[in-house]
């Protein structure tokens, strides 16, 4: 659409970062504001084999920021698939699709802004859990003001304290955090 309407920006590569801070690294942006706090990397089967600098700065499904410190013959990546950021340890595996995070159909999120307003029980709309991640079929069970109830119609890879933002077609309704 930017094309389209010959805006400036039409070109201009997607930004993963913020991007009213300009070229600024989010994780470099928050360590100004949250301390670092090394913890320990657990495989899927609670095996220590790294650590990092705080659990708060990484999100299911990345592969870097942190350091494996048993590597293994076959020397794979490892990817996030679980954190628990009260003991600030993150759990990673060579599966990026490993199941040990949440893997849930219902989630409930606290801290609600609806835009306009408060979306309807039964009514069907999409979710995004992560920022460039797949819209997700999804209905409402129950809403209020600050909570709501998502029933998700396949599992989703969720952990509390991730946002869900959810559309109805191309409209953002509004989100809140993950419990």
């Amino acid at each position: 659409m930017a094309k389209k309407f010959n805006l400036p920006v039409a070109e201009k590569k997607d930004s993963q970062g913020i991007c009213f801070l300009g070229a600024v690294d989010l994780k470099e942006f928050l360590k100004h504001y949250i301390k670092e706090k090394r913890g320990k990397v657990l495989d899927e089967r609670r095996g220590e084999v790294g650590y990092h600098s705080g659990a708060v700065f990484h999100t299911l499904g990345e592969r870097h920021g942190f350091t494996i410190t048993k590597k293994t013959s076959s020397d794979r990546p490892y990817y996030i698939v679980g954190k628990d950021t009260k003991r600030n340890i993150l759990i990673a595996s060579h599966d990026k699709n490993f199941s040990h995070s949440k893997v849930l159909t219902n989630i409930r999120i606290k801290n609600c802004n609806w835009i306009l307003e408060i979306p309807k029980p039964g009514k069907t709309y999409t979710a995004q859990i992560r920022y460039h991640g797949e819209f997700l079929p999804c209905q409402i069970s129950r809403a209020r003001r600050n909570l709501a109830q998502i029933i998700f119609k396949k599992p989703v890879l969720v952990a509390s304290g991730q946002s869900c933002v959810l559309y109805e077609k191309n409209v953002c309704l509004g989100g809140g955090v993950v419990v």
